[in-house]
């Protein structure tokens, strides 16, 4: 398969960063990271982009303390990194962005993950190092459960390979 070409706006202004926004069409693999990137900016992003195309998107180390509810325009996205963006919470839609594979979510301010985060039966990579997470999801949230002793812990897709979860405060 032909390689992907990332578009890459990171550590430009933000004047910089919104001239550019109009580039972002039929781009496969999209990076904006240390960009001076608002939850506002974001908002208007997938106005710009092919929302079947994209499958890669990396806004690492912004400050965005909450995600869109209009990246659940993006059906096909893959990769979500948010690492080192001041988010608070991870949104319950979440769920509806079923082909995720991998969210890096390292560095931010998360108390919580939320209970739907169960249902991507795609993800496989989950790290959420580094957070202030007290506890995982209640699997009560999601329904019966399929995992295993060997897999995540409940409340976790039973997908994932290897949930990252150092550097929380986790008592269960």
């Amino acid at each position: 398969s032909k390689s992907m070409e990332i578009f890459d706006l990171s550590f430009r202004s933000r004047k910089e960063v919104e001239a550019s926004l109009a580039l972002l069409r039929a781009k496969e693999s999209i990076h904006i990271c240390a960009s001076a990137l608002t939850s506002g900016l974001l908002e208007n992003l997938t106005s710009y982009v092919d929302l079947n195309v994209l499958r890669t998107l990396f806004l690492t180390s912004n400050a965005l303390q909450r995600l869109p509810e209009s990246l659940t325009k993006l059906s096909n996205l893959r990769i979500l990194g948010v690492g080192g963006c001041q988010l608070n919470a991870l949104p319950d839609w979440i769920c509806r962005l079923e082909q995720l594979e991998e969210i890096h979510l390292r560095e931010n301010l998360l108390c919580e993950l939320p209970g739907t985060l169960g249902v991507l039966s795609r993800l496989h990579h989950l790290d959420v190092r580094d957070n202030k997470l007290t506890a995982l999801p209640d699997p009560c949230d999601q329904g019966p459960q399929h995992g295993t002793a060997s897999g995540p812990p409940p409340g976790l897709p039973s997908s994932l390979e290897v949930p990252l979860l150092s550097g929380n405060q986790l008592t269960s």
